[in-house]
């Protein structure tokens, strides 16, 4: 029988040509930062801000898991709209009134008695579901994520859930299990308060965006969770091939990032590459503001 695949590369064709008249996603106020790359590898940060194009496109498979992720954050926000009067959804959050050049959209904002919650929805992959079920808590970049967002909207907690977005007997998962945690600002996570973690890495970010308006690209680094810690990584992995730490291997700038010595680099020495598109972050901000307004 002949292999056919006229179904699967119409939808890849048209989520790929969706994102291509989309454009780069503006961050939410035209700031440098944006809230959902926390705990990002500061160098693919600073390269985005930088205005540096991606060296890779997402697959098929990653843009319709991409499109499936989107599809049941909608669903959960629209039950929370229906049954809760007061909840937001994509909410607005400015981080430039606590001096932090960054902006982004909680999924959620709603109220438990007196305390404000933001809300934050995660879809995960079987095998991701099943380590924060044996683990009993979610990832730490994104209780930070909803913790920053909670701090620049004034709120008193956060709720995370996580939607298994696939099945697995091995792992004894089922799509559409959810997980849910709540946690208040003041309470302990891995040995910080919840608003620690949102603090440091604000301070953190905001030294990346300030190296990339004095010309400078971070040292290539990534959290890692044995150790709990951001590590140094001396030689990324290939793109979606084997090797470790993993987000090298899916990163959209890989090819960009690698030629680049493991230390912080000057732009003036950086690959003729990226010194032909290096815009910083005046040039990428204006993007996202032409990008904001239709332009």
């Amino acid at each position: 029988m002949e292999e056919v695949r006229v179904a699967g590369e119409t939808v890849g064709t048209y989520l790929r040509r969706q994102r291509e008249i989309e454009g780069a996603k503006p961050t939410a106020c035209g700031t440098p930062l944006r809230g959902s790359e926390a705990y990002g590898c500061a160098r693919k940060i600073a390269l985005r801000i930088g205005g540096i194009p991606e060296a890779h496109e997402p697959n098929n498979e990653t843009l319709l898991a991409f499109k499936l992720g989107n599809t049941m954050h909608e669903l959960l926000q629209e039950s929370m709209h229906s049954l809760w009067s007061d909840f937001e959804s994509e909410v607005v959050v400015d981080l430039r009134p606590l001096g932090f050049d960054m902006s982004g959209h909680a999924d959620g904002l709603y109220s438990i008695g007196d305390k404000q919650m933001v809300l934050e929805i995660k879809t995960q992959s079987s095998f991701g579901f099943k380590l924060a079920l044996k683990a009993n808590k979610p990832k730490i970049e994104h209780v930070c994520q909803a913790a920053i967002y909670a701090a620049g909207l004034g709120a008193d907690a956060v709720h995370l859930v996580y939607i298994c977005k696939e099945g697995s007997y091995r792992d004894n998962v089922k799509p559409g299990q959810m997980l849910e945690w709540r946690y208040d600002l003041t309470d302990d996570f891995d040995g910080q308060t919840v608003e620690q973690i949102a603090m440091a890495e604000l301070w953190r970010q905001q030294e990346i965006v300030d190296g990339v308006k004095d010309g400078r690209i971070p040292l290539r680094s990534c959290w890692d969770d044995k150790v709990n810690e951001f590590v140094v990584v001396d030689s990324p992995p290939p793109y979606q091939g084997k090797g470790q730490p993993w987000n090298c291997r899916y990163c959209e700038h890989r090819d960009n990032c690698a030629p680049l010595p493991t230390h912080e680099v000057s732009v003036a020495l950086a690959t003729p590459f990226i010194k032909h598109h290096w815009g910083g972050v005046d040039v990428a901000v204006e993007q996202e503001e032409g990008t904001q307004s239709g332009a």
